[in-house]
């Protein structure tokens, strides 16, 4: 790259802790021990089990932006959507929506929308006739950025990237190739 440097202008965060970054930086601070859950779903006809840390199903509600696009998205899309607008911010946001702004968008995830994807692939191998077609676009792992795109009405690039804990630092260096080439504005990350 040439002279040209990155600055941070927003970040947003939905996490066990709350609907919030500040909840998270808080919890992480004090040492919080967040509640855990425990999850079982039928696998070809085995119960596979395990922990997870939920998120507050109303700590959520309180930070997502209302949207119908929401009513029957993945939890993994309503997260990533919370956490988008609230770094973007409201000035930002409405000079998007205006089409002042380009933004760029690049989720980044250890795992994709595999709950949706489990409960397609079961209804469909219990009796495909009867399998949702409403269960099927959440199936796709770049759902979640589609839907934001939507949403905010971007007609700039967006993109999901799948890897390990340090996959964001690829989705900063992808955000910073747009940038560069001219391609957006600014990136959500």
């Amino acid at each position: 790259m040439s002279d040209f440097s990155l600055f941070i202008h927003g970040h947003g965060a939905v996490s066990p802790a709350g609907g919030d970054a500040e909840s998270l930086y808080r919890a992480c601070i004090e040492k919080s021990v967040l509640p855990t859950a425990c999850l079982e779903r039928s696998l070809g006809g085995q119960t596979v089990s395990y922990v997870n840390r939920p998120v507050d199903a109303q700590a959520l509600r309180d930070a997502m932006p209302k949207h119908p696009r929401l009513r029957r998205a993945s939890n993994v899309t309503k997260f990533g959507v919370t956490a988008a607008h609230q770094a973007i911010g409201a000035e930002r946001m409405e000079r998007m929506k205006n089409g002042e702004l380009k933004i760029g968008i690049i989720l980044t995830f250890l795992n994709g929308c595999v709950n949706y994807s489990n409960r397609f692939f079961g209804e469909v191998l219990a009796s495909p006739a009867l399998a949702s077609p409403i269960l099927f676009p959440e199936t796709v792992f770049n759902a979640p950025s589609s839907h934001l795109s939507a949403m905010i009405g971007s007609r700039a690039p967006n993109d999901s990237l799948i890897g390990d804990a340090s996959c964001f630092l690829t989705g900063i260096d992808l955000a910073a190739e747009w940038i560069e080439r001219g391609e957006v504005d600014g990136c959500i990350v």
